[in-house]
């Protein structure tokens, strides 16, 4: 089995916060449950497909005001976004995130975010 390069850039970006083993196991599913000779970002469970290392667009004219109010303004749409993306799972939005799901929490407390 081969990775496409698009495949190969989603996985590249992911943080594996599972370390080794959890591209490990990835692997071993996508071998048993694909039967393409091409791996593609559809064949990958949705927690991987989305943009690689979890890039957010930005609507450049939507920030404004100090550093502190601009990097909050930030900080809270990525969060809005990766929950979006994850419908709201908490543990697999805070894997993309690269965080503790400690650290996911206070920060959605800290911005008011519910699910």
């Amino acid at each position: 089995m081969e990775f496409s390069p698009e495949a190969l850039e989603r996985l590249s970006g992911h943080s594996f916060p599972g370390n080794i083993r959890e591209l490990e196991h990835l692997v071993q599913r996508l071998a048993v449950t694909v039967s393409d000779e091409m791996l593609r970002i559809d064949h990958l469970p949705e927690e991987y497909r989305g943009p690689a290392g979890g890039r957010v667009t930005l609507d450049q004219t939507s920030f404004t005001g100090t550093l502190a109010e601009m990097s909050e303004a930030l900080e809270r749409k990525v969060l809005k976004e990766v929950l979006e993306r994850f419908d709201g799972h908490r543990g697999k939005a805070a894997a993309a995130l690269g965080v503790s799901r400690k650290s996911l929490w206070e920060k959605l407390k800290t911005y008011g975010l519910k699910r």
